[in-house]
């Protein structure tokens, strides 16, 4: 429960709803994923934690480019042969995705 103390008096705000917890509200155009995991193990945990939020805020897979409607990336920046394995797979969600369809970057790529 979130409390806030102004002036001397306490506002008590609901808890926020499991299913919406962590999850952008971002107006959705659609609401088919397609998500790419590169590198580590643990850029698929990052993976499946981030699928799991948005697969309970109501998003779907998509089986492939012309499918989706959001393509998200988990790009991996540790050697050099990951980070142009992550910029070609970028390269390609670009070329490859309908019309309308949003690439979305993430990773340890991005962070570098």
């Amino acid at each position: 429960m979130y409390t806030e103390k102004s002036r001397g008096k306490t506002k008590e705000e609901p808890p926020v709803s499991n299913e919406k917890q962590g999850v952008s509200p971002f107006v959705k155009t659609g609401n088919k994923l397609l998500f790419i995991s590169l590198g580590c193990p643990r850029n698929l945990v990052d993976s499946e934690v981030m699928l799991g939020i948005l697969l309970k805020a109501g998003y779907e897979v998509a089986g492939d480019y012309d499918d989706a409607d959001y393509i998200i990336i988990n790009t991996c920046g540790f050697l050099e042969a990951s980070r142009t394995e992550s910029l070609e797979t970028i390269e390609e969600a670009m070329t490859e995705r309908k019309a309308g369809a949003k690439v979305i970057v993430t990773g340890c790529m991005v962070q570098k």
